[in-house]
């Protein structure tokens, strides 16, 4: 079986930045992130974090707000004099956590759902609990991912200190 619609842009995104084309994949993910559904968005940004090889041309970046994710795309510069690796973030959009759920609460309001049944008396739908859930855990993914790319960029940091400073 193929890979379906989000997958395949992911890959291709993915290349882009290891390519260093982080201008190009900065501004195609700012418009998904307007003609995307949020749970969409969120789940390309995911697997083009996946995808990407950290350290290899532009690389993308979350960075948790105060009501939901900030994307980023790190345009890598070259070097400075003293061998620091010069980057620039370019904004390519945000995942909107009340936004996402939002769009799962519509057609639901007053505790009536769109079908007419009525639902529980906070109008709260248990599929809705479910799926912030799984929202959620794909968010918490994005960031454990991140977090796991700049603990490996450390670890080569300190690697390259290491050969050049043996007496350390």
């Amino acid at each position: 079986m193929g890979r379906d619609f989000i997958e395949e842009k992911a890959y291709r995104l993915a290349q882009d930045l290891d390519r260093g084309g982080g201008d190009l994949v900065a501004e195609k993910l700012r418009q998904d992130s307007i003609r995307l559904p949020e749970q969409d968005f969120a789940r390309l940004v995911n697997l083009t974090q996946n995808y990407e090889r950290p350290g290899q041309g532009d690389d993308l970046q979350t960075r948790q707000t105060p009501g939901g994710i900030a994307v980023d795309v790190q345009k890598y510069l070259g070097r400075d004099r003293h061998g620091n690796d010069v980057t620039r973030p370019i904004p390519a959009g945000e995942i909107v956590f009340s936004d996402i759920y939002e769009d799962q609460g519509r057609g639901r309001r007053g505790g009536h759902h769109h079908d007419g049944h009525r639902g529980n008396q906070d109008g709260i739908d248990p599929k809705d609990v479910a799926i912030g859930a799984v929202i959620g855990f794909g968010i918490g993914k994005i960031i454990e991912h991140q977090n796991d790319k700049r603990d490996e960029r450390r670890r080569d940091e300190r690697r390259r200190d290491d050969r050049r400073y043996p007496h350390r």
